[in-house]
């Protein structure tokens, strides 16, 4: 009688351990598809921001940024402000050239599909000297990587994430 019992108890806990991991897996995955079709949904309106969390570039090492450092995409503007760490082929004339900091009105947006569900933002700014392309891979958990490549300076790249925003 005891035997059975205890097999009864370590049977039943057995079950009761996969069903709740069962429905944890399904609550994680109902939560990862609704992050993707928020995404998704950004991408395709033009409406979002890039937070820059760690700067990469071309000659160096891999630094972290705080949350100060964004691009943020408009359907009918980008407003980018973010660091530059590497060479210039030409020297800044101010101070306030130093970084990738500008607003453009004029701009190329195109939006492609990946694999796995990732897309790729091509940004070319029109009515910008310095950067030729602002080139953005989002994943569907909202994590980015920007490139930016430059006429005359090093090609520099930014991971982070992307979020909503508001034009205020």
């Amino acid at each position: 009688m005891k035997k059975s019992f205890w097999k009864f108890i370590i049977i039943a806990s057995v079950v009761t351990g996969v069903l709740q991991n069962a429905n944890g897996q399904n609550a994680k995955s109902d939560k990862e598809a609704a992050k993707a079709l928020t995404i998704k949904h950004e991408i395709e309106s033009g409406n979002f921001t890039f937070i820059a969390r760690s700067v990469s570039p071309l000659r160096g090492l891999s630094r972290p940024l705080n949350a100060y450092y964004s691009m943020q995409v408009f359907k009918d503007s980008v407003i980018c402000y973010l660091p530059f760490i590497g060479r210039a082929y030409t020297a800044p004339v101010t101070t306030a050239e130093s970084g990738i900091d500008f607003t453009s009105t004029r701009l190329k947006y195109n939006v492609t599909q990946g694999r796995k569900n990732t897309w790729r933002i091509s940004i070319k700014p029109q009515d910008q000297f310095n950067t030729r392309e602002l080139l953005l891979t989002v994943f569907t958990n909202g994590e980015s990587s920007l490139q930016v490549t430059s006429n005359n300076r090093d090609p520099i790249s930014f991971d982070g994430y992307i979020k909503n925003n508001t034009k205020e």
